[in-house]
């Protein structure tokens, strides 16, 4: 059975079991909790304060979000990324390959968005930075901005995924590679929609060229 997530501390503290199962039960209000997260023993002191917003989170796991929204979020000079989840991968543990996944997420950003500054960090996605090993992402949602220097995309900025049935709303303003989708993958995009104003050097309504 998979852990319940019912609130943004529950969210946040899936980043210690990130090889587990998560099932969202409500809706989350992130903005609320980033705006009272200072506890610098908890995150590193570049990020232990809520100018900076959310600190993306490495995952192996599976996580549904059951068609339950997460509001108000953001990710401010982003040093690892400005998306949801950081780097995501599909995991071979005692000899069986355990497939990550990430499904039915509805991920709406606030006014700031994703805005990851001066640092040139590879891939910049709206719900993952980065994917690895065939990950499945399905069903989503992400609605917002994002500005970056570096190759970026509205749900994935980069890797071996295959996503299906998503859809981005927002404008994104990046460096290379732009793509309503992802910006570089090595994978499979089915019945994924995006709307908004995309700029970049290689831009793509789905993914870039």
């Amino acid at each position: 059975e998979p852990y319940l997530i019912e609130t943004a501390e529950q969210l946040d503290s899936i980043r210690y079991y990130s090889s587990k199962s998560f099932k969202q039960i409500k809706d989350i209000d992130i903005g609320a909790f980033l705006s009272k997260r200072t506890d610098s023993k908890k995150y590193p002191s570049w990020i232990s304060n809520s100018k900076d917003g959310w600190i993306p989170i490495d995952f192996s796991g599976n996580y549904d979000g059951n068609y339950k929204k997460i509001t108000g979020y953001y990710s401010l000079n982003a040093q690892n990324g400005g998306g949801l989840f950081g780097r995501v991968k599909t995991e071979i543990r005692y000899l069986l390959t355990h497939k990550c996944s990430l499904s039915n997420i509805l991920l709406y950003f606030d006014s700031k968005g994703i805005n990851t500054g001066e640092y040139n960090i590879g891939w910049v996605g709206g719900l993952v930075n980065y994917v690895s090993d065939d990950v499945e992402i399905k069903n989503c949602l992400v609605c917002g901005d994002i500005v970056s220097k570096n190759d970026i995309g509205g749900i994935i900025g980069g890797g071996d995924a295959e996503i299906c049935n998503c859809c981005f709303v927002g404008n994104l303003q990046g460096g290379s590679c732009v793509g309503g989708i992802a910006s570089d993958i090595y994978g499979s995009v089915t019945n994924c929609i995006t709307s908004g104003n995309f700029k970049g050097s290689h831009v793509g309504g789905i993914y870039s060229y």
